[in-house]
């Protein structure tokens, strides 16, 4: 199976940094962390493509080789994707996806497999976590 994961261009506001970006060789200010863990939750069997939107135009070619394209409103999977992508993937595989997969479980990180692809910057990579972390990290400081 071909998966095509496409992050969309954000939209230009101050947070954006569409315009200080050029100043320091950048094309974009965010990696897209959230596929890329989705990414690596995918079968390992399965072909992954991701078109970042704010790095390159996504073209004709990429939605051609695709047998699914990973950005639809077709199917919400909400949440944490450790715990709802499997579900989704199972039911994907019989052709009974449903529209909308959610938990309010919290994801065991330690179990998360590792971001796939070279897109990560590490000064920059973040833990969907992170917050948490830094919050019980500062609690445990007092």
């Amino acid at each position: 199976m071909k998966i095509l994961l496409i992050y969309p261009e954000y939209p230009v506001t101050f947070w954006s940094f569409k315009y200080a970006l050029r100043f320091v060789s950048k094309k974009a200010a965010y990696p897209p962390l959230g596929l890329l863990t989705v990414a690596a939750l995918l079968p390992a069997e399965w072909e992954k493509k991701l078109v970042d939107m704010n790095v390159k135009t996504l073209d004709d070619r990429d939605l051609l080789w695709a047998d699914y394209v990973f950005i639809s409103v077709d199917h919400l999977v909400l949440g944490e994707a450790e715990v709802t992508l499997p579900a989704f993937l199972e039911d994907l595989k019989r052709g009974k996806a449903k529209h909308l997969y959610t938990s309010h479980q919290r994801a065991d990180i330690t179990t998360t497999p590792a971001l796939v692809g070279a897109h990560l910057i590490a000064n920059s990579a973040k833990s969907q976590c992170c917050m948490d972390i830094c919050h019980g990290q500062r609690q445990r400081n007092r």
